[in-house]
């Protein structure tokens, strides 16, 4: 089977979890309890007996606790607890392998990211709705015998309801050696049902290169889906005007970092012989948020 199919198939499986896979336990609660030793509880509301609370935890079973021990006490989300166990929240929901997601970096939070060693970028939320990143081709700026790249990722995302997302943006840049620069972009449109943990995510965008405007845009159709704690399984897909390109694989991740493994693949209409595919690999750095773990 081509890897194009599988790509797909496996789409769809992520959109059947992201429209209805999400489930609540109605009437529970999840508590974080910052006691005055520092040490940190986290687990499900049992009972409130006088001044003790009774705490179910994934690790320590069953806890009668007093609430004179207890410094403060945060309502988690029900949605980020699995089978009793706390999910942090995914740093990195707000991108793919390479693309973006409808959902963008909340005020104060950033990252850095690296992909093949030599692409370099960063990102950093300035509001809850505005994103700017910025780009550059590291390793041929210090060799000096390659075309560099250089970009900007100014990004607006709004949210319409629990699970979907939206957001709009331009990559703009510019290609090539210092005197004999090419001026290069994206504008795109981007929607993501589902939450930021699985999600698929539909995009269209226009391409400019040198002064022209592409005649036909691209899509993209990529989705993630968390299976566990710290992994989660991801592709991308993109539908250019002469060929098929993507990208397929897994997601390692905890709240300092993560690890992108994949494979890129691509195909041109008309031909017998797609590219055969290639190893993708990025790591991710996120800033300025608050980790809970």
């Amino acid at each position: 089977m081509k890897m194009k199919s599988i790509a797909l198939i496996f789409l769809f499986f992520i959109l059947n979890i992201a429209l209805f896979g999400q489930k609540k336990e109605p009437g529970i609660q999840y508590l974080s309890l910052e006691m005055r030793d520092g040490n940190t509880l986290q687990g499900k509301l049992v009972e409130k007996r006088g001044d003790t609370l009774v705490l179910e935890t994934a690790t320590l079973g069953t806890l009668t606790v007093s609430v004179k021990n207890i410094k403060s006490i945060t309502t988690l989300d029900t949605e980020r607890f699995v089978k009793g166990e706390f999910w942090f929240e995914n740093p990195h929901g707000t991108r793919g392998f390479f693309a973006p997601t409808g959902y963008g970096l909340r005020k104060g939070e950033g990252y850095y990211s690296n992909i093949f060693l030599f692409i370099n970028s960063a990102a950093y939320g300035f509001t809850d709705h505005f994103t700017v990143g910025v780009g550059a081709d590291v390793f041929t700026i210090f060799t000096g015998n390659a075309p560099v790249m250089l970009y900007v990722t100014p990004k607006l995302s709004f949210q319409a309801g629990k699970n979907f997302s939206y957001g709009v943006g331009v990559l703009a840049g510019s290609f090539g050696w210092n005197n004999d620069r090419i001026a290069m972009g994206i504008a795109y449109g981007i929607g993501t049902i589902g939450n930021r943990d699985k999600n698929v995510s539909l995009g269209l965008g226009y391409g400019y290169w040198d002064g022209n405007w592409a005649n036909r845009p691209v899509v993209t159709v990529s989705g993630q889906y968390r299976v566990a704690r710290k992994v989660g399984l991801m592709t991308e897909n993109y539908i250019l005007p002469g060929g098929f390109f993507g990208v397929t694989g897994v997601r390692l991740m905890n709240v300092n970092f993560s690890f992108d493994l994949g494979l890129l693949y691509y195909s041109e209409i008309g031909s017998d012989s797609p590219i055969a595919p290639f190893p993708f690999l990025g790591v991710a750095f996120p800033f300025g948020h608050k980790k809970v773990k």
